[in-house]
């Protein structure tokens, strides 16, 4: 199912419902925000011969196997909109030229589209949120005037909260990983190189994540990592 963005700004919480009241309509099927309006994107006319639905389905669950934006069905935006204080990711695509392409994450609160995060802003969600979140990070060095640029993948994740001064805490431990993929210009590494990197990387998306979630509680006002489960589970 997919939303114009105008339309997501009303609200989808009565089409969502219209669309769990049709015998046999699956829960399984995914729901995504365009800039466009659905009939606009349609008419896109895309390559191999298949449906325009099944290609932007498809290009959804190829970057969501690769942590680079999160899948949401019928039966998940049900349960978050069921959570009227928690928010919720949609997919954001558009129209780019005669391509279909991804675009970001679109926030959504009380089923109402309430912004559109981009670029490093839904890296730093997709960091905590997307089940294998693998991304390209370039680091450029000024001393030795080199751009390399490192695969960064989170080993493990741990979230945990406590309430101390009448406030809610939460902890959050990421383990990365990062390859190097690409030196601008081929230097021998040392020891110290790599501690350098590991502490400009480790900076690199902290920030990321920090703004991130700044933006949307601060801006949005919602809970679309879902703190509140960990907090009421712990």
């Amino acid at each position: 199912a997919l939303f114009g963005r105008d339309f997501a700004r009303e609200g989808i919480e009565s089409y969502v419902n219209l669309l769990d009241n049709i015998y046999g309509y699956r829960k399984t099927v995914g729901l995504a925000v365009s800039r466009e309006t659905p009939s606009e994107l349609l008419q896109i006319s895309v390559k191999d011969g298949i449906s325009t639905g099944f290609y932007i389905y498809d290009m959804i669950i190829s970057l969501s196997d690769i942590g680079h934006t999160l899948y949401s069905n019928l039966g998940d935006v049900l349960k978050n909109i069921a959570m009227k204080e928690v928010g919720f990711l949609l997919p954001y695509i558009g129209k780019e030229g005669d391509n279909i392409v991804y675009l970001g994450l679109a926030v959504m609160k009380n089923s109402r589209l309430v912004g559109i995060l981009e670029d490093d802003e839904a890296r730093g969600v997709l960091y905590l949120l997307a089940k294998k979140p693998s991304f390209s990070e370039s680091i450029y060095t000024p001393g030795k005037e080199n751009l390399l640029s490192f695969e960064v993948n989170i080993e493990r994740k741990k979230i945990n909260t406590e309430y101390k001064d009448k406030k809610i805490i939460i902890n959050i431990d990421l383990t990365l990983n990062a390859d190097l993929q690409y030196e601008y210009y081929f230097n021998p590494i040392s020891e110290e190189d790599i501690k350098n990197f590991e502490h400009l990387i480790s900076k690199k998306v902290e920030n990321m994540i920090k703004s991130s979630i700044q933006k949307t509680q601060k801006e949005y006002g919602c809970d679309i990592y879902q703190f509140a489960k960990y907090f009421e589970i712990q």
